[in-house]
């Protein structure tokens, strides 16, 4: 790719998870559209990125997790260490291109169960309870 080419693609600059698992409020900057997450074993980089990455692109809760592991696991992740079984929580994703922006998001519910979407297209929904946009 030129250098010429480089803002013309969408690229992810910011991510966000409120709520969900063990995040409160966690906003993750990315560099260039690349993100570095570092940590111990365990600490949760890769349930960031698979609550992230493909599961907000595609607003599809079967891929939420990317190894296709674990099922499930978005109830499980809403009420965790949590005693709170209506907790709503939210996942967004922000990309940039020269200077403009989108944001795709996710509230995801702890009722949540795969869905398909509603019929003519309308919004999508990755779970039951859960809205994504």
């Amino acid at each position: 790719m030129s250098g010429d080419d480089h803002g013309a693609r969408w690229r992810p600059s910011r991510a966000g998870i409120l709520n969900v698992y063990q995040y409160q409020d966690e906003v993750l900057d990315f560099a260039d559209g690349r993100l570095l997450l570092r940590g111990v074993n365990g600490s949760g980089k890769s349930t960031a990125m698979n609550m992230l990455l493909p599961f907000l692109l595609e607003a599809d809760v079967r891929k939420i997790d990317a190894a296709g592991e674990q099922r499930g696991v978005l109830r499980s992740w809403m009420l965790s260490d949590h005693d709170d079984t209506q907790r709503t929580g939210y996942l967004w994703i922000e990309f940039a291109r020269a200077g403009e922006y989108r944001t795709v998001g996710c509230a995801p519910a702890p009722t949540a169960a795969p869905t398909a979407s509603p019929p003519g297209g309308s919004r999508p929904t990755a779970a039951s309870g859960s809205t994504c946009a």
